[in-house]
């Protein structure tokens, strides 16, 4: 599920993912489970401006969610 919200003359494409599809993401990464990024980005919003490419989306948001873990 995806939306369009606006920011003062920003439009933002805003993509909902599940926690099935979160799994199936983290599955393809060679991750062990979920906890070893305590997937941070499960229930938030990942935003992106106007890209239908939303598997780049999510590997920056995992890499992100991984990044902040370790630090």
């Amino acid at each position: 599920m995806s939306e369009i919200k606006k920011r003062g003359n920003n439009e933002r494409l805003i993509f909902y993912i599940t926690e099935e599809e979160v799994q199936e993401i983290a599955n393809k990464k060679l991750f062990r489970s979920l906890d070893d990024f305590e997937l941070k980005i499960v229930a938030k919003e990942v935003e992106s401006a106007f890209t239908s490419d939303l598997e780049a989306v999510l590997d920056v948001a995992i890499e992100d969610a991984c990044n902040t873990e370790k630090q």
